[in-house]
């Protein structure tokens, strides 16, 4: 009953700007794959790494944006609540992963391992990103141009919050800064489940017959 409710108020206009607003909280959390600098000098303390190894890092976290086609692939097949899970389960996997080498809850992992983890970090914002643009274009099918600018223009925010941040609050403690990028986005995402959602599509007019 709860979520046909909620169906039912995404088809509303309130509801539809509810979800634009969620959709908008999930921007500017969504630009963590652009603070790598941030900590990345911990990364290569720990792990021991040379700066072309620590550029590599950065690829791979690069190469995560690439898979991004997966997300759209997805967005036609599954609800938009799933690709926001499947967004923050990565981002916690690949920021935690992160977060436990810098921190020392484990030995420093292999370098391919952290690759992997990187990539994940990495992807995890394109299923945060489709998910928020894919739903709001459909319930704002006339203003797809100012609403996709909007959200766009929000990821940029989100880095600036990000790096402001870091160095008010952590710019000596990299490790608790990987916990707020695991951590946020997932929070911020389990609340936009709820909120954010596809309005019911307008019907066709029926075509009117010739009069006689």
């Amino acid at each position: 009953m709860v979520a046909a409710a909620l169906d039912a108020m995404a088809g509303t206009r309130w509801g539809r700007w509810l979800g634009l607003v969620t959709a908008v909280w999930v921007q500017c959390i969504s630009g963590n794959n652009y603070t790598f600098s941030n900590y990345s000098h911990a990364l290569k303390t720990l792990m021991g790494l040379t700066q072309l190894q620590l550029n590599g890092l950065s690829v791979a976290k690069d190469v995560g944006k690439a898979f991004g086609l997966l997300a759209g692939l997805a967005s036609d097949r599954v609800p938009t609540w799933l690709l926001l899970a499947i967004g923050s389960l990565e981002g916690l996997l690949g920021y935690g992963a992160q977060w436990m080498v810098v921190s020392g809850t484990v030995a420093p992992l292999p370098y391919w391992q952290m690759c992997v983890f990187l990539c994940l970090g990495g992807n995890s914002t394109t299923w945060m990103n489709t998910a928020v643009l894919v739903t709001c274009i459909r319930n704002f099918r006339r203003s797809r141009g100012p609403v996709s600018g909007l959200l766009k223009g929000y990821v940029g925010l989100s880095t600036a919050i990000f790096t402001d941040t870091c160095s008010a609050l952590f710019a000596d403690d990299p490790a608790s800064f990987l916990v707020m990028l695991a951590v946020m986005p997932a929070a911020v995402c389990a609340l936009a489940m709820v909120f954010l959602r596809e309005g019911a599509r307008p019907r066709a007019a029926p075509p009117r017959g010739r009069g006689r």
